[in-house]
Parts: C-alpha cells; sequence; structure tokens
C-alpha cells in the first residue's frame, strides 16, 4: 500500500498497487458518499410492506434522501462510536433492522449476530448472550423489559433501543437508572425513526421525543392541543406501491408541505408531544399492527358470539365474547380461514352478556374487572402456562397443533424458566404432546440440571468475560491432570510431537522444523478418517506454503497419527497412546480453533480443554519441553488495553477479557500458568501473522485479507492514519 493521490498501478510482477487519498482531510461528506454509492436522494431505495387498518400489506416506498438524517441522528443520538459492539436482533424485514445494522457498521462498531437466539429465546439466553459477547448496544422490543428485571443486566451494556409501542413505566424507569434506555417512535412510511428520546426514570407518559433534523410535526390541520400527528420532511415515503387512493389519503399538501397521517393521537404539553392511541383503535402487539375492530366483526359473522371485545390484557391478546364456551372451536375455525395467524387472539373469555353503560356501550371498565376477577393463580406447570396463553390446552396435542404462534414460544418459554423446568425451544417446537413434555420437564428442573458440573462451568462462563471465571474454568481443567505423577525424561526419545500442522502457521512450521532438523524424527496428530488422509492433509497445508517441500523433506521420518486434542487421550486408541507416551521427548503445540466470531462455549473444547490433554500428556511422558502457540490477544483483549504489557506480566493481571478465541486462549495459557511448576514450558504469543513476504501466500479468508477485500469492493478506505504490526508467516 503505497502513499499518493489516488490510483493504481502494476509493476512488473503483477503486483496491484492500491493508492489511498491522503490529501483530503475530514469525515467523507454526504457528496462523496453519494460519489461511492452512485445513488441519487430521490431513487427508491427500499419497499417496506406493514399492515394497516385492515390488515392488508401496503408497501411503502422509501428513498434515499432520508436515510443519512435517519441514520446520523441515531448515531449521534446512542453515542455509537467504533469501540461499540452492537446485537442484531431484529428480523431483516422490519425497517428498525436498517437502523440496528446502518448505525452500528457506519460508526466502525462490531456488529454481532445471535444465531442461538433466532428460532426462540428466554430472557436468560438474551442475557448469557449479552454478557459473552460484551454487547454494549442491543435494540430490543419494549415487551421484555418487565421479564428481565434491571439489577440482572449486564454491566457492558451502555444503550438500549426500544420502540414500536409503550414500554412499562416501571421496568422502563428501572432500565434508565441503570443504563441509557432510548425509545424511538416513528411510522415505517416515515424512515424508520422520526423521533427520539433518552427516556428518564421520572417519566409518567409515554413522551415520543423531540423530531429527529430532517423532521417537522404537526397535530392536525389546525396544529391544535390534541388531535392526530402529521410528519413533514425529506423522510417521508415516495407512497405507497400501486396504491394511489391511499396515498392521497395518508400523504396530504397542507401549508405549501407535503405531510404524512401518521393515524396515531397524541396531545402536547408544553413542547412535548404525548401518545394517546390509534385514531382508528389499531394496537401494537408482538410487533404487528392489528385492528380489533376487524377481528371483533370476523368473530360476530361466525355466527358462534352475538358480541365481542378484542383487546390486549396481561400479555395476552384476549376476546371477550357473548357465547358459551362450546363455541370456542366455531370461532377459531372462523378465524383460521379468514385471518392471518398473528390476528388470533390468544385468549377466549366467555360471558353470557357484555357489560353495558347507561348509553348502551360496551363497560371497559367492568369488562376488565370481571377478566381480573376471572385470572387464575399464576400457573404452576407446563400444561397451565400453555393453557393460560392460549385459552385452552390438549395435553395428547403439541403447542403449534392448537394454535400457539412462534411468537408466543417466548412467553412460555421465559415462565417456565420461571418455574425451573428446563425447557428448550425445540422441545415446544416438536410434535411431542404437551403431556410428554410435561414429564419431561417435571423431572428435570433447572436445579438438578445445576448440580452437572459441565452445565456449572458453561453457565459460569456466560458472565461478563470475567478474567476470575475464565481462571477457575482453567483450574477445573487442571483437576484431571493434578492426579498425574510427572516422570522423568533420558532425553534419548526419538519423537517430537506437533499438533496443528494443518493449519497456516502450523504448516509453515513444520516445514522449518523439517528442514533445519535433518536426523529428528515428527509425528503429526491429525484429525481425518485414516492415516492416509491425515497425511494428505498435512502435505496439502504444507505444499500451499512451498510446493514440493513436504515430499522432499518428510519421507518416512514424519508419521500421521488420527486423533483429537480435545478428546480424552488425545482421541488416540490405548496402544498407540502409550507408545506415544513412552517416544515423545519434546511438544510442539499448534492447534487451535481461529475464529473471531464464535462464543467461549463453542471454542472451549479445542483451545482449553486441548490444551490441558496435551499438558496430560506431557507429565504422563515426562517430555522435556512443551512448546505452545498463543496469541497477544491475551493481552490486547482485556481491560489492560492500550496500556504497556510487558513479556513477564501474569495473565491474573487481567479482569476482563472480549471474544471468545481470546477468552479460550487466555483461559488456555492461564492453565499452563498454573502447571508450569512441574512441566517446562515455552510460550510463543504471535501476533497478526500474514503472508508469506515472498509468495505472498496467505489464507483467502483471514481478517486482514477480508478488510483488504471489502477496501477494494468499496472503491474507498479509511482516510484516518492507520497502523498495525505484520508478522509474515516464514
Amino acid at each position: 500500500l503505497l502513499r499518493g493521490s489516488g490510483g493504481a498501478s502494476c509493476d512488473e510482477s503483477g503486483l496491484t498497487e492500491l493508492w489511498f487519498p491522503r490529501n483530503k482531510p475530514g469525515p467523507p461528506s454526504w457528496q462523496d458518499a453519494r460519489r461511492h454509492a452512485q445513488r441519487e436522494p430521490s431513487e427508491l431505495a427500499y419497499v417496506c410492506w406493514t399492515s394497516g387498518s385492515s390488515g392488508a400489506p401496503k408497501g411503502a416506498m422509501l428513498e434515499h434522501r432520508g436515510l443519512p438524517h435517519v441514520i446520523g441522528d441515531q448515531v449521534r443520538a446512542f453515542d455509537l462510536h467504533n469501540a461499540a459492539r452492537c446485537l442484531w436482533l431484529l428480523r431483516p424485514a422490519f425497517d428498525a433492522s436498517l437502523s440496528d445494522v446502518f448505525t452500528c457498521l457506519l460508526a466502525g462498531g462490531e456488529l454481532h449476530l445471535a444465531p442461538e437466539l433466532d428460532a426462540a429465546f428466554t430472557p436468560a439466553k438474551l442475557l448469557a448472550s449479552l454478557r459473552e459477547r460484551a454487547i454494549t448496544h442491543v435494540d430490543l422490543p419494549p415487551s421484555l423489559l418487565p421479564r428481565i428485571p434491571a439489577d440482572q443486566l449486564p454491566e457492558c451494556l451502555r444503550c438500549v433501543i426500544i420502540g414500536g409501542e409503550a414500554p412499562d413505566l416501571t421496568s422502563a424507569a428501572a432500565w434508565a437508572r441503570k443504563l441509557s434506555l432510548i425509545n424511538v417512535y416513528g411510522p415505517t412510511e416515515c424512515s424508520i425513526c422520526t423521533s427520539l428520546l433518552r427516556w428518564h426514570r421520572d417519566y409518567e407518559r409515554p413522551y415520543i421525543g423531540e423530531p429527529l433534523s430532517a423532521v417537522e410535526y404537526r397535530i392536525g390541520e389546525e396544529d391544535a392541543a390534541a388531535g392526530e400527528l402529521w410528519i413533514a420532511g425529506d423522510q417521508l415515503a415516495r407512497g405507497y406501491w400501486q396504491a394511489p387512493e391511499l396515498d392521497a389519503q395518508r400523504f396530504i399538501e397542507h401549508a405549501g408541505k407535503r405531510w404524512y397521517r401518521s393515524g396515531d393521537r397524541v396531545e402536547r404539553e408544553g413542547t412535548r408531544l404525548y401518545f394517546t392511541g390509534r385514531v382508528d383503535r389499531q394496537l401494537k402487539w408482538r410487533g404487528q399492527l392489528i385492528a380489533p375492530e376487524e377481528v371483533e366483526a370476523e368473530l360476530v359473522k361466525s355466527g358462534a358470539c352475538s358480541r365481542a371485545y378484542v383487546g390486549v390484557y396481561e400479555d395476552r391478546l384476549v376476546a371477550v365474547v357473548s357465547a358459551d364456551v362450546s363455541a370456542e372451536a366455531a370461532l377459531r375455525a372462523h378465524l383460521n380461514e379468514r385471518l392471518p395467524r398473528w390476528m388470533h387472539p390468544t385468549d377466549y373469555r366467555f360471558q353470557h352478556d357484555l357489560p353495558e353503560t347507561t348509553s348502551g356501550k360496551l363497560d371497559l371498565g367492568s369488562l376488565f374487572g370481571q377478566l381480573a376477577a376471572d385470572q387464575q393463580h399464576p400457573p404452576r406447570d407446563l400444561l397451565a402456562i400453555v393453557g393460560a396463553q392460549l385459552g385452552h390446552v390438549d395435553p395428547d396435542k403439541s403447542y403449534f397443533a392448537q394454535g400457539g404462534d412462534s411468537l408466543g414460544v417466548l412467553e412460555v418459554l421465559s415462565q417456565a424458566e420461571s418455574l425451573g423446568l428446563n425447557l428448550q425451544p425445540e422441545q415446544l417446537a416438536s410434535d411431542l404432546p404437551l403431556a410428554t413434555l410435561q414429564t419431561n420437564t417435571a423431572l428435570q428442573t433447572n436445579a438438578a440440571l445445576q448440580t452437572n458440573a459441565a452445565l456449572q462451568t458453561s453457565t459460569a462462563l456466560q458472565t461478563d468475560a470475567a478474567a476470575t471465571v475464565l481462571n477457575e474454568d482453567a483450574r477445573s481443567c487442571l483437576e484431571r491432570i493434578a492426579q498425574v505423577i510427572p516422570r522423568g525424561n533420558s532425553g534419548t526419545r526419538p519423537w517430537t510431537l506437533v499438533t496443528g500442522a494443518t493449519g497456516f502457521l502450523g504448516a509453515r512450521c513444520l516445514l522449518s522444523l523439517l528442514e533445519q532438523n535433518p536426523n529428528r524424527r515428527f509425528v503429526v496428530l491429525v484429525r481425518a478418517r485414516n492415516a492416509e488422509h491425515a497425511r494428505e492433509r498435512v502435505q496439502a497445508a504444507c505444499d500451499a506454503h512451498l510446493p514440493g517441500a513436504f515430499a522432499r523433506l518428510a519421507g518416512e521420518r514424519l508419521r500421521c497419527l488420527v486423533g483429537d486434542v480435545s478428546r480424552p487421550e488425545l482421541g488416540l486408541a490405548q496402544a498407540e497412546y502409550e507408545q506415544l507416551r513412552t517416544q515423545t521427548r519434546e511438544v510442539i503445540h499448534g492447534a487451535a480453533r481461529v475464529n473471531l466470531v464464535l462464543p467461549y462455549s463453542v471454542m472451549r473444547p479445542a483451545n482449553v480443554v486441548g490444551t490441558a490433554e496435551v499438558l496430560r500428556f506431557c507429565r504422563l511422558a515426562g517430555v522435556a519441553r512443551l512448546h505452545y502457540a498463543s496469541t497477544l490477544s491475551v493481552f490486547s483483549a482485556t481491560n489492560r488495553c492500550p496500556t504497556e504489557c510487558f513479556e513477564d506480566d501474569g495473565l491474573d493481571l487481567s479482569a476482563q477479557v472480549s471474544g471468545g478465541y481470546a477468552q479460550s486462549k487466555w483461559a488456555a495459557e492461564r492453565l499452563l500458568e498454573l502447571g508450569a511448576d512441574q512441566q517446562g514450558i515455552s510460550c510463543y504469543r504471535f501476533g497478526l501473522i500474514t503472508g508469506d513476504s515472498r509468495s505472498a501466500y496467505a489464507p483467502s479468508d483471514d481478517w486482514l485479507t477480508r478488510v483488504s477485500r471489502s477496501f477494494a469492493s468499496l472503491g474507498c478506505a479509511p482516510q484516518a492514519d492507520l497502523a498495525f504490526d505484520l508478522t509474515p508467516v516464514d
């Protein structure tokens, strides 16, 4: 990479030199971004489909012009920067996902995915993911706030974004005392978000916040003290996809400006606008906009009831109908044919007559009072939980077979967990009858499972990546080794054991060892189908560095064993293990799983348990020295960075380690520190290992290659003066 004014050239070797511009200080302008993106502000950016008062989907067409405003304003409001670690939970089809993705990436932060939470998740699993990944920012549905006590929030979490519906005020206040709680408001038709606020613990009403920089609010035609909220500005949609009549209703011209009629009722109090409901009584439930009147009309159309009321009560979509309980099957069958699943009530209440006021209108006060009186005691088992949610339960059917859906799984799992039931998402989604699940979960409570030492370790390590917890895990791995009596070494044994020889670094090290030690014999441990396949893997890895070198150097003095460092006795048969133990004089341990995304729980078997097994072998064999390939991440990924760290510093000086890979290598090296009193150990902490300085051979998917490829694809690079150390593999 050369300094210059911009351009590219190609020398005789065929290597392309990229010249990054350095003569234009300051952040990129909108004009710069537009030149790179080759998009005009008036061009269509995306179409997002949302349901209206009729339940029929409509596509809002959003242009590019509004996106820089909303994303830029949110980056500042969320206090995002290049040290932020953001967890992306929302569905990609939800327009708020655009905010979650682009605010993080355009601020230079890390965007984390949580595949283990995709199908369904409990509050405990969410908290574990936040801790394990050291997440600083996350966008959550407001309905989760009451289910997670504020005192359980991890210390790493700095900012939580909520929106879509009014939060529970008590829970929001508690969360706001712990972190920055940002409430965002905005219709899909206005580019994701039009106003936001940092929640204050003293708020008593759902205030919608201050308009963003490109947004203007007014209340109706007269800009009155109360009424429908109108929105203007660059963030407005072009209109609805192929719906000119709807465009004319919702997008209007007034006082020389184009306005969007939101359908939300607001009240002005001073300079603040407070949300008071929907003009047409729409409500948000489980992320979907529902018109209760439409559901009520369909229930009456079924002929199974004469009157119905639909609303949200105790976090359930409840239908109160004037009918006998025997009508439930007919009501559900009718809705199955007429309405999408997400509009179906989860709970039915049956009354002979619905309460009325003196004017003949539905008396909601009496109605909800009756619902409270009918409320059963809190459920104590799985059948009671499902029955409370669905309004009915059949023990001989599965959850989904009797009307459950993926959105309701969260509530069931959350309540089951609070009762100590070990219910997994895949179990609830299976075809197993609830009666079977009831029996299984009753026998396997969390209290019983927590007596399992392996689970205790796994659960403990889902805390804030605290070094003390990693240290305890390292100590637990040493327990098995503690029973091993170290043996002496005559120094005349012929073999050197090498692990990790199929990796980028390991293969190059093996070639160097073979070339520099022509009289030594090597045994390479490889995960493979058989010995022949193992040798093929090692040769392929070596030939990628220096073609033909393996065949020239290895010969008969290199033997490949099929094994796995993470398994007891290295995954070898007893006879093989015993022969290796008696013939090995030193070990070079380079086997490791390298991944900058996966959590500690996934990296632990190969990197921590594997190192423990190698150390155990060294003690049993009485080898002279163990050479271990570590990483600078044991310092650079800790709370000590960017302070000075010295070679002889103990790892126990760190208080926190971030990232599953760094955590696993820290724990493995700490394990060796604790066991070094009875074993000669040399530890090598490598930095950013890069391609061969002569041949340029490097892995196609390592970090630096991916970053460089991204720069080339974008046609641009950071303007900051960036510097980092390279360690060429040769």
